[in-house]
């Protein structure tokens, strides 16, 4: 029997309250105890069905125009119009109850959209005027950020970017590229999600999938039961029982794999998931990541190899990290991948010199001088004509600005990739310094060509063998000592899964917030109404 401990645990899980700390213990809690699986499920059945109680009475609004004033007004024309009244109420009931009741049997879910999501709605129906529902044949495709869908059944989803989603009809939805998170109340056992790779059946449970056009598609059980049956290949089929999870391979075989938590949102975020390093801590060692990203729970700082470590120093905001030469930084994320939408940005203090040619930071694989892939994503350093300017690549194609930034002073670094295309073909890469979009000039490696009618597609490759995760004043190729660290100081290093717009940059340049009213506490998470920490002069 878990202990009443336990159980809060299990509710502070759920709420988003856990601490950092007690996270390793609620997960082995999980991994090892039914009891304590059987625990989260009603938990988490029950916290979703009081959400749904509460969206319900916000729902029912109250009237805008005064009881007495309809009374009165009814009773002066009711004598007038009685006639023609009745007659038209008769009809009209008719039509608009038909009206009613065939709407409401078509709306078999709702959406909800954290801030700054870009997604696009359409419906097989003609009738396109659906608001944030969903009917059988809706499709949502999500090109950046988090929304959650609340099916009539009870049913609840949370769906993170880059997806796209049918709604085939109340008991099935077809998941072709994204990740989501599921929770089956047992009225709806038999809910299923249809991958390019795989059919999900629940058997009353709650999983997520995970599905991408470059990769295994992964299912991954939390509690309860799942049959998953590979669509191709091999056709194997398995049933998932309390604590599991499966790659469905290119052969149609299922591996087992690890339970991935940490790799699906359970509840809709304000904004855009970010992840966010401050350096305030004191201890090098204490540096942790924060922010909205699952993945920042159990983010780890691979240990330097060199015997020159990165120190605490005076930042842009508060304390910052100095990399001295020779160091570098690196987590064991593995960066976003594929085309997804990302940012990029940090503040940055070097000094003069006059060969830099350095990445600053970044992830994915670098292929080398003649790369001819868009499977990195990095910030660099480089001299140009006697001025270090600051650059943006995806590997074959590069980007270089035009402002100096190594002249002792903190310069805010963002970079920002769509994962579309510009018209003549390019990539859409873009380099802001100090909150201002700069004029960057373009560059390619010879041989990679590129036109209207031949894109060049980013590609961030995070699961090669040699692929860097996110790291800071690495080297600029694996197995390659070329391009050597160099010193350096940087603060604030944000992530966010998403393109921020122009004046959202310029709102973090000048405030270190992300959105109006909302700024980094002291312990680096994001919250509402929080002063931004002490800014220390631009020049120091």
């Amino acid at each position: 029997m878990i202990s009443g401990r336990q159980e809060t645990r299990i509710q502070q899980l759920l709420d988003g309250e856990l601490p950092e700390s007690a996270w390793p213990e609620v997960r082995e809690l999980l991994e090892s105890s039914e009891e304590a699986r059987r625990a989260y499920c009603a938990h988490a059945r029950l916290r979703s069905r009081l959400g749904h109680m509460r969206r319900e009475r916000i729902a029912l609004a109250a009237p805008a125009v005064p009881v007495d004033f309809m009374v009165a007004t009814q009773r002066r024309r009711q004598f007038r119009w009685a006639g023609i009244a009745a007659a038209a109420l008769i009809l009209l009931s008719g039509l608009v109850m038909r009206f009613v009741i065939v709407r409401q049997e078509s709306a078999t879910a709702t959406l909800a959209v954290a801030s700054n999501s870009q997604f696009t709605l359409t419906h097989s129906s003609a009738d396109t005027d659906h608001g944030n529902q969903l009917r059988e044949g809706s499709r949502l495709r999500l090109d950046q950020g988090v929304v959650e869908i609340e099916f009539a059944s009870g049913v609840r989803s949370v769906i993170r970017g880059p997806a796209d989603l049918t709604l085939v009809h109340e008991g099935e939805l077809r998941l072709d590229q994204g990740s989501g998170w599921f929770l089956v109340p047992e009225n709806a056992i038999g809910f299923q999600v249809t991958t390019p790779r795989a059919v999900i059946t629940d058997l009353g449970t709650e999983f997520g999938v995970i599905t991408r056009p470059d990769q295994a598609d992964s299912v991954h059980l939390f509690c309860g039961a799942v049959r998953v049956q590979s669509r191709f290949g091999a056709m194997e089929s398995a049933t998932l029982r309390g604590h599991e999870a499966r790659n469905i391979t290119l052969t149609g075989r299922l591996e087992p794999t690890a339970v991935r938590r940490e790799k699906f949102f359970t509840d809709l975020p304000a904004a855009l998931p970010t992840l966010h390093w401050s350096f305030d801590e004191v201890s090098p060692s204490a540096w942790r990541a924060s922010g909205s990203l699952p993945e920042a729970v159990g983010m780890k700082t691979i240990p330097p190899s060199g015997s020159a470590s990165p120190e605490s120093a005076v930042g842009r905001f508060g304390q910052a990290m100095q990399l001295p030469t020779g160091s570098t930084w690196t987590t064991d994320w593995p960066g976003i991948p594929g085309n997804a939408p990302r940012t990029l940005a940090f503040w940055l203090k070097i000094a003069p010199r006059p060969d830099y040619l350095h990445p600053i930071a970044g992830w994915g694989h670098r292929y080398g001088d003649y790369d001819t892939t868009l499977a990195a994503f990095f910030a660099f350093a480089e001299t140009v004509n006697g001025v270090t300017v600051a650059g943006a690549s995806l590997g074959g194609y590069w980007i270089k600005g035009k402002t100096r930034i190594d002249d002792n002073r903190w310069h805010h670094v963002a970079i920002t990739a769509s994962g579309k295309q510009l018209s003549d073909g390019r990539p859409d890469l873009r380099l802001y310094i100090d909150g201002r979009e700069e004029p960057a000039t373009p560059f390619r490696t010879d041989g990679l060509e590129v036109s209207k009618n031949q894109p060049l597609v980013m590609g961030t490759d995070t699961t090669h063998p040699d692929a860097q995760p996110l790291s800071v004043f690495s080297q600029f190729f694996a197995r390659v000592e070329r391009g050597h660290p160099f010193p350096g100081s940087i603060d604030e290093l944000v992530v966010v899964e998403g393109v921020l717009d122009p004046s959202s940059i310029e709102l973090l340049t000048r405030e270190n917030l992300l959105q109006s009213g909302h700024g980094w506490h002291e312990s680096g998470s994001l919250l509402q109404e929080k002063p931004p920490r002490r800014q220390q002069p631009p020049d120091d």
